[in-house]
């Protein structure tokens, strides 16, 4: 802006740091104007990445050794997807089943 400009000509203001505290209060500002929006929603779907449950003790999906598809040996699967797989559940659901069991809500603890 043109007093920006004119006070670090003066050498009186970091432009810089204003932009950057700028930049800050409108994530502030964005965030109240989101949680008001959420506190006034009747429903919320949450959208959340693969491994975030794994604090929990839920384990996420490719990890050697200790990674979902690692444990699935004893489902005898003809590979580790098809537990996902609509033409293999088709066939043969007990798998997938079988595993929502194992992973029912309630069989985990919270990590908040």
């Amino acid at each position: 802006s043109y007093w920006q400009s004119a006070a670090q000509l003066r050498g009186e203001v970091d432009c810089a740091a204003v932009d950057e505290r700028a930049a800050q209060l409108a994530e502030t500002s964005r965030l109240v104007q989101f949680a008001a929006q959420l506190s006034a929603a009747k429903n919320v779907i949450v959208m959340i990445g693969a491994g975030v449950s794994v604090a929990s003790g839920i384990p996420d999906f490719r990890t050697p050794g200790t990674g979902l598809y690692s444990q699935l040996q004893e489902y005898n699967l003809p590979f580790p997807e098809a537990i996902f797989d609509i033409d293999f559940f088709q066939d043969n659901p007990a798998p997938f089943y079988r595993l929502c069991t194992e992973l029912w809500p309630g069989n985990f603890s919270p990590t908040y």
